[in-house]
């Protein structure tokens, strides 16, 4: 069973009544069985077989080093091929592209990093899973207009908090 949050457009987002991060449907509830949203989820109580047959937009919040422990974890799940682009970095986004984004950093992403991105991933949407990990809260980031909220919304599918700072 999953504990794991998840927001989904048009909500606006809210802090849950935990104090910690987004607070939306939990995946579990979602997918009809009981959940309770005030556990803070973790690795241990991700369904990763919904996530592999479901394929989910992932956001995964921590600490670096548990994000790559977990990004490892996870990677036998993803469909190839798998792209790898980091928030602040220059590199353009693969053309042509089905599989798995993972964008590395997203809380240190541009603006205009930002809007590339989700200009991308409106045009390829439904064949590419993103997998995105940050060390600091984008819904923090969202309430202070640094961060995309519509960018945010296609990021938030799943939300996964690792020890994410409140």
């Amino acid at each position: 069973m999953s504990h794991a949050t998840c927001s989904a457009a048009p909500m606006t987002p809210r802090p849950c009544p935990t104090g910690r991060g987004e607070c939306g449907q939990s995946f579990a509830t979602r997918r009809g069985m009981a959940s309770n949203m005030n556990v803070p989820p973790s690795l241990d109580t991700v369904d990763l077989e919904a996530i592999k047959s479901v394929r989910p937009n992932l956001l995964l919040c921590g600490p670096a080093g548990v994000l790559r422990t977990t990004l490892d974890t996870l990677r036998p799940s993803f469909q190839q091929p798998v792209y790898n682009w980091t928030g602040n970095a220059r590199a353009s986004l693969p053309h042509e592209f089905a599989g798995t984004l993972i964008f590395e950093d997203a809380s240190s992403a541009p603006g205009e990093q930002q809007q590339l991105l989700l200009a991308w991933l409106g045009q390829r949407a439904p064949r590419v899973q993103v997998i995105s990990t940050t060390v600091e809260s984008l819904f923090a980031l969202v309430q202070q207009g640094a961060f995309l909220d519509s960018l945010f919304y296609h990021l938030n599918t799943l939300y996964v908090d690792l020890g994410c700072p409140a």
